[in-house]
C-alpha cells in the first residue's frame, strides 16, 4: 500500500475545492507496465481522465475476448456531481480519441463495475477471458444498490438497500466443478457499518443468477470503507478500513480443483505386425482346447503432456581465415535443447519476440540428434534486449505424438549486428 503524496493531501484539505485555490479535484487512472510484479513507482504512469469540480467515485475494469492478447477495451462507471454515468476508452488508443461518455443512470453516491467470463490456461498462467459486455453497480439517490449488465435496462436489478458504499470484483471459478464458482463478487456496506455481499455464479443447471446477500459475520466493527482482490493461489479476500482508522483483510480457502494442477492424459498404442493364424477344427467326441497368440512387439510410450526448453542459444560459424569476419550467421539460427523428443514439427508452432514485443520470423525447424533442435531465422539482428521463444499449439506433438502445453524460454542473444538504430521511446499520455 503507497501513501498519499503530501502535495495531494494540501489539495484534500482545502477549505473550498476551487480551481483558484488550486485545489480542484482530478480523477485519475493508474496503469502499471511491469512486467510481472510492481516494485517501484518507476513502472507506473497516470493518465487523467477528466477534470470539472464535483467529480466523485470511479471503478474501471478491461475487457480481453482472447487468452493471448492484450485488453482491447477499458470500461468506466464514475459519479459527476451526484449523477452516475460510464465511460469507454478504446486500448491501445492508437486514434487518440480519448474517453468517450457513455450513458447516465440517474442519481448516485457509490460504484462498481466487474467483468464475467471464464478462466483460460496459457503459458503455464490462469487468465480471464471476459465476456463483451461488464456488469455494473451503483448506489443510486435512495440507498438502493443496483445492479445490470452494462446499456441493458432489461437487466436491472436491486441488490440492497440502506446501501453506502460498493466494490465489485470477478472470483475464482473452479474449472472441474460448476458449482465451485466464487463468480462475480458485489461487496457493500450498510448504513450501520456492517458488511455484505452477494455473488453473480453459475449454478448446477448451467445458469448464473444473483445468489441470496451474505453478511461477512467475522467483521464486528463499523466500516467506513473496503475492496476487493484475488491471489495467486485461487482465493478471494475483503480489505475493510473501520471508523476507529483500523485495515482488517479476511480471505477465503482456495477454490483451486482443475487449476493448481494441469491434467495428465496418458494414450497406449503399439506398432508392428499381427499374424492371425487359422485354426482347423476336427470333429472329435473328446474336448477341444483352441488357444491363440500374437507375434510381434509392443511399445507404450508416456503421453506426457509436459515438455520444457532446457537451454537456447543463437550461433553462428566461426571463420577461419584471419581475413575474413570472425563470426557470421549469428543473427540467423537458434540452438534449442528440450526436455522431451517432439514429433511432426511445424516451425509455425513457435513464436520469437524481442523485449519490446517485436515479432521475429522463424523460417524452419530441424532436428540434429534426439532432443536438440536448430531453428532457422529470418534475421534477428536487430532484436531488443532479451528474446523469447515460445511453443504455442499446433501440429507440433510430443514423443508419443499427444498435445503438449505451452512452454518458452528466455534468453541473451550475442554476437547480434544491428543493420539499423531504433528510435527511443516515447511516453504517451492522453487527456481529454
Amino acid at each position: 500500500m503507497r501513501s498519499i503524496p503530501q502535495s495531494i493531501l494540501n489539495k484534500i484539505n482545502k477549505q473550498n475545492q476551487t480551481l483558484y485555490e488550486n485545489a480542484n479535484p482530478k480523477m485519475e487512472v493508474t496503469v502499471s507496465r511491469a512486467k510481472t510484479t510492481v516494485m517501484d513507482s518507476d513502472y507506473w504512469t497516470v493518465e487523467t481522465i477528466r477534470e470539472k469540480a464535483g467529480l466523485g467515485d470511479v471503478s474501471l475494469a478491461p475487457r480481453r475476448f482472447t487468452v493471448r492478447g492484450r485488453p482491447n477495451r477499458i470500461y468506466e462507471i464514475h459519479v459527476d456531481n451526484g449523477v452516475v454515468g460510464t465511460a469507454i476508452r478504446e486500448y491501445p488508443d492508437r486514434l487518440k480519441d480519448g474517453w468517450q461518455n457513455q450513458f447516465e443512470l440517474g442519481t448516485g453516491s457509490k460504484v462498481g463495475i466487474a467483468f464475467n467470463g471464464h478462466w483460460e490456461r496459457y503459458r503455464k498462467l490462469w487468465r480471464l477471458v471476459t465476456d463483451e459486455k461488464p456488469h455494473i453497480m451503483w448506489v443510486d439517490g435512495e440507498g438502493k444498490l443496483q445492479t445490470q449488465l452494462w446499456d441493458d435496462s432489461a437487466t436491472k436489478q436491486e441488490l440492497a438497500a440502506g446501501v453506502t458504499y460498493v466494490r465489485a470484483l470477478r472470483g475464482w471459478k473452479n474449472v472441474n466443478f460448476i458449482d465451485k464458482d466464487q463468480g462475480i463478487i458485489a461487496g457493500y456496506i450498510k448504513s450501520d457499518g456492517s458488511v455484505w455481499y452477494r455473488n453473480y455464479c453459475s449454478q448446477l443447471d448451467g445458469t448464473s443468477t444473483w445468489e441470496n446477500e451474505r453478511q461477512l459475520s467475522q467483521f464486528t466493527g463499523t466500516a467506513v470503507s473496503l475492496n476487493l482482490f484475488i491471489t495467486n493461489d485461487y482465493r478471494m479476500g475483503f480489505i475493510i478500513e473501520d471508523s476507529l482508522g483500523k485495515i482488517y483483510w479476511y480471505i477465503t480457502t482456495r477454490n483451486w480443483a482443475g487449476m493448481a494442477i494441469a491434467p495428465e492424459n496418458i494414450k497406449a498404442s503399439f506398432t508392428g505386425l499381427i499374424d492371425f493364424i487359422k485354426i482347423e477344427k476336427i470333429p472329435i467326441y473328446e474336448k477341444e482346447y483352441i488357444s491363440a497368440s500374437v507375434e510381434g512387439s509392443f511399445i507404450i510410450l508416456w503421453g506426457n503432456p509436459y515438455n520444457d526448453f532446457i537451454s537456447a542459444s543463437n550461433f553462428g560459424i566461426t571463420m577461419q581465415d584471419e581475413h575474413e569476419e570472425d563470426y557470421q550467421n549469428w543473427g540467423y539460427r537458434i540452438n534449442v535443447v528440450t526436455e522431451h523428443r517432439m514429433t511432426g514439427l511445424d516451425y509455425t508452432d513457435f513464436t520469437l519476440v524481442d523485449e519490446n514485443d517485436a515479432n521475429i520470423n522463424i523460417t524452419a525447424i530441424e532436428e540434429t540428434s534426439i532432443n536438440h533442435y536448430v531453428f532457422e531465422i529470418a534475421d534477428m539482428n536487430n532484436a531488443s534486449g532479451d528474446l523469447s521463444l515460445s511453443f504455442i499449439t499446433g501440429d507440433t506433438k510430443g514423443e508419443a505424438g499427444q498435445d503438449m502445453n505451452n512452454f518458452n524460454i528466455i534468453f541473451t542473444p550475442t554476437n547480434l549486428v544491428p543493420t539499423f538504430t531504433p528510435l527511443p521511446e516515447v511516453e504517451e499520455v492522453w487527456n481529454e
